[in-house]
C-alpha cells in the first residue's frame, strides 16, 4: 500500500488491498470482514476508516466482483485501478 496507495481514491485503495489479500489472483473470494479489518489496521496509509461505498464503486468500475454475499474477488483487468 505504501508503494501503490498514494494518490488513489477509496475504491482504488479497496481494490489494491483486495489484490494484496488475494495474492493478485482473480476469482479468489475474500470476506468483507477480513478486508475491513486489514483496512482499519492501516488507517494512516488508507486515509481513514473503511467506507462501505468503496466496495460499490470498485464493483461499478469493473475491478471487483461479488461471487457471494459479503465476499469480494478481483476481476481480470483490476490492475487498471492502480493507474
Amino acid at each position: 500500500m505504501k508503494q501503490h496507495g498514494k494518490g488513489l481514491g477509496g475504491a482504488q485503495k479497496f481494490t489494491a488491498l483486495l489484490g494484496k489479500l488475494s495474492g493478485g489472483k482473480t476469482g479468489t473470494a475474500i470476506e468483507r470482514r477480513e478486508i475491513e479489518k486489514a483496512w482499519n489496521r492501516t488507517t494512516a496509509l488508507m486515509g481513514g476508516k473503511f467506507n462501505p461505498s468503496y466496495t460499490t464503486r470498485a464493483k461499478d468500475n469493473g475491478w471487483v466482483d461479488t461471487p457471494k454475499t459479503g465476499h469480494y474477488a478481483l476481476r481480470s483487468g483490476w490492475e487498471k485501478a492502480l493507474a
